[in-house]
């Protein structure tokens, strides 16, 4: 799982690049309070983040291939 992580103003955020079952991926958005690791904060925006469009997790996630989950 790839993810980028900031922690700007003492809130983590946490984008993540999810393989999926068949080969495909999708990219998650969450954020968490200070205080919260930054592995706690990618495992939350992995299962309960909000989705980025293809465009942005390609933008930020260049490097990773194949199709995007829609």
């Amino acid at each position: 799982m790839a993810h980028r992580y900031w922690c700007p103003n003492g809130i983590g955020i946490a984008v993540v690049a999810v393989r999926g079952a068949i080969g495909d991926w999708a990219a998650y958005i969450g954020a968490e309070p200070t205080g919260w690791r930054e592995q706690d904060a990618v495992e939350v925006a992995a299962a309960n983040g909000d989705k980025l469009g293809e465009d942005l997790a390609r933008a930020i996630f260049p490097y990773i291939e194949g199709e995007y989950r829609r």
